[in-house]
């Protein structure tokens, strides 16, 4: 009897330590996790920075576009007045 009675105690300290071990464990995971977040938002946030950055190119090169038409027809224009004096 005394014997199943330490072997209960033994089994009963290590539950609780085992538990112990678990609780810790699921810290450890939910902090682990909380970078993953973080880590989501900032990849979020640099895809918004990029598209924005993108469309601020394709908004540049039209006007580099614009200009260069502009730039064309002050050319030509430019050339007809040198052939008319």
């Amino acid at each position: 009897m005394d014997s199943l009675t330490a072997d209960l105690k033994k089994l009963r300290e290590k539950c609780e330590h085992y538990e112990g071990d678990i609780k810790l464990h699921k810290r450890m995971i939910e902090k682990t996790n909380q970078p993953q977040s973080y880590m989501i938002a900032e990849v979020e946030r640099s895809e918004k920075e990029l598209h924005f950055a993108q469309k601020k190119i394709k908004s540049l090169e039209q006007e580099v576009k614009k200009m260069k038409a502009d730039n064309e027809h002050l050319r030509v224009t430019k050339n007809g007045l040198n052939d008319d004096l």
